[in-house]
């Protein structure tokens, strides 16, 4: 059997910011789009709105974006971030049932989060 080596992205590795990056990312490739929507889902609540957290501070410490991407982010009662363009990210639990008709027109991020780690964790060779 040949050793192989596995990327595990576990604590402090970045996963947060890279998901962030994401969500900036397509909200900018989609900046003529008027109401355009990201959704970051999480397993907990707490999760969810590190994101939003990182979001906002990756817009902050950005002398290109400062003072004009973000709108609007609040907390409660829904989490989530109005941008520019009136473009928005929610940051969702998957503990609680998403309305179908409410996500159809969003991009979700985190679920692929949640997969990666479970498909590396599959093929993680303990030694």
């Amino acid at each position: 059997m040949k050793k192989e080596n596995a990327l595990h992205p576990g604590n402090g590795w970045g996963k947060t910011s890279v998901i962030a990056k994401k969500h900036i990312y397509y909200i900018l490739k989609h900046a003529l789009e008027s109401g355009y929507r990201t959704l970051n889902c999480a397993i907990t609540q707490e999760q969810a709105v590190l994101v939003q957290d990182e979001i906002c501070s990756l817009v902050d410490n950005s002398p290109v974006l400062r003072g004009w991407f973000i709108k609007k982010s609040v907390k409660f009662p829904v989490p989530k971030i109005v941008y520019f363009n009136n473009s928005v990210t929610e940051f969702k639990t998957t503990k609680k049932k998403v309305n179908p008709l409410k996500a159809r027109n969003m991009v979700i991020f985190p679920l692929m989060k949640l997969l990666w780690n479970s498909i590396l964790n599959l093929f993680a060779i303990k030694f």
